[in-house]
């Protein structure tokens, strides 16, 4: 895949992205928000049931509470009638009436032994010791509440829950009053397996139906992306086709104006100094526009395919000896010293763009170092890699700028002038194209600069075993 293919891919994959985590939010919060509904709303189903059952419990036990009542103020009668008896017959009636029997939470249970609802358990207490069972096992798991039980026959009503583990129930206590006394306390209560099941299975399904959701979403994401991308990457081909057609087109009449003009020169050098000069600097300027070309041409193929280059071992030193001997006429037309420290170390690399890549920095480096200073080309090995490294006394680059430079077109300039005569001005291509190759000989080119102070680009290689 081409580099204009990989950036149009990771855009591409950004825009879906950023659609499926907009809509992951927008499904947590409203498959939460019905999650949350649901759960409550099984919750107040289960306590209407509940509450239903107790109000029938406590209609049943209305007559038997009613009657008690009745019996309690003729008892009240007959003890005001016995003032006027003996006292040994008012003793013996008040005994009687004394000992008369009271409310039993038996037969309570017995009055509303006719309610029957499902796995509902219901509990009726005089007491918290004098406890009926009235449906459910006779000694259901976690009842009765006696917490509960004592506040209703204190006179408040109370949800809360009781049972092990594995039964788990939900329990209502209320209290049974006759007129304005709490006489007894009825406790319903039903175990929560089905409605937890439906809730469960609630839950599943909105979680089945986010995951779908997302994976939808995912997949449109990425095709709607891929659609909205594809004119972008039509018009990122064609312009990289135009730059490798135009740079292949103007490379023999730029070749062709510079062969006259140097011919123009040597022709007219004794006869017009003037024409002469005039047309070496026309010559220098076609050979800047060639050298561009050629930049933008390597560039351009660079572009149309990501592979990897062809790996060997190589000899970092002799590399070093053949570029600065390439280099070396250059350097001494601006007055530079070009100084080599290489060690035998060998590198896997593709021997043709290496060479490329350290002709590149030693270009750079002698455009922007002033005359009487050196460039070193150095080749070593340090952690385990191969190293090259071009080091020059130019003017350094200011931090600003220093994150940049390897990108397409930058030029550090003000903050990093070239020196006076040191040439044709780049185009900020060199060390775009350097990086570039040394990625995909599995490197890394780094730069370290400061202001004043020259500049050290190293490449590191994997060492050759």
């Amino acid at each position: 895949m081409s580099a204009a293919g990989r950036e149009a891919s990771r855009v591409r994959y950004r825009l879906a992205a950023v659609n499926l985590v907009v809509l992951a939010i927008v499904l947590v919060v409203t498959l939460g928000a019905a999650a949350l509904t649901s759960i409550r709303s099984s919750s107040s189903h289960l306590d209407a049931e509940l509450h239903e059952l107790a109000e029938r419990a406590t209609r049943d036990l209305s007559p038997v509470v009613v009657g008690r009542a009745a019996e309690d103020r003729e008892r009240g009668r007959d003890r005001r009638h016995d003032d006027d008896d003996d006292d040994d017959d008012d003793d013996e009636h008040h005994g009687r009436s004394r000992a008369a029997p009271a409310l039993e939470a038996g037969a309570l249970a017995a009055a509303i032994g006719g309610v029957r609802d499902g796995d509902a358990v219901i509990i009726v207490a005089t007491s918290t010791r004098d406890v009926a069972v009235v449906g459910g096992p006779p000694s259901p798991e976690g009842l009765p509440d006696s917490a509960a039980l004592a506040d209703a026959l204190g006179g408040r009503e109370r949800y809360s829950d009781a049972g092990g583990p594995t039964s788990a129930l939900r329990v209502l206590s209320v209290p049974v009053r006759a007129g304005s006394a709490v006489v007894a306390a009825v406790q319903v209560a039903r175990s929560r397996a089905g409605a937890d099941a439906t809730l469960s299975r609630t839950l599943v399904i909105l979680a089945l139906t986010g995951i779908a959701g997302l994976v939808l979403s995912a997949a449109s994401s990425l095709f709607l992306a891929g659609r909205a991308m594809r004119p972008i990457e039509l018009a990122m081909e064609r312009q990289r086709r135009f730059i490798a057609d135009a740079s292949h087109e103007l490379r023999t009449p730029v070749a062709v104006l510079r062969a006259r003009a140097d011919l123009l020169a040597a022709d007219t050098e004794h006869r017009d100094h003037v024409l002469a000069a005039e047309l070496t600097q026309l010559s220098r300027d076609a050979g800047e526009l060639s050298e561009l070309l050629s930049e933008l041409l390597d560039l351009a193929r660079l572009d149309a395919t990501d592979a990897m280059l062809e790996l060997a071992p190589v000899p970092l030193a002799d590399v070093v000896e053949e570029v600065a001997l390439q280099l070396r006429p250059l350097a001494e037309e601006r007055g530079l010293s070009l100084a080599t420290s290489a060690r035998p170390v060998f590198a896997m690399a593709n021997l043709a763009r290496l060479r490329q890549v350290l002709r590149a920095l030693g270009d750079n480096a002698l455009k922007h170092t002033p005359r009487g200073a050196t460039v070193t080309f150095e080749a070593d090995e340090s952690g385990g890699r191969a190293r090259l490294r071009v080091l020059d006394e130019g003017e350094g680059i200011a931090p600003e700028h220093l994150a940049h430079v390897k990108e397409r077109f930058y030029r550090a300039d003000p903050s990093r002038t070239r020196a006076p005569g040191a040439g044709p001005r780049g185009a900020g291509l060199g060390l775009a194209i350097a990086h570039e190759l040394t990625r995909r000989m599995q490197g890394e080119l780094l730069i370290e600069s400061r202001a004043g102070r020259g500049t050290v680009v190293t490449l590191v290689l994997p060492l050759a075993s």
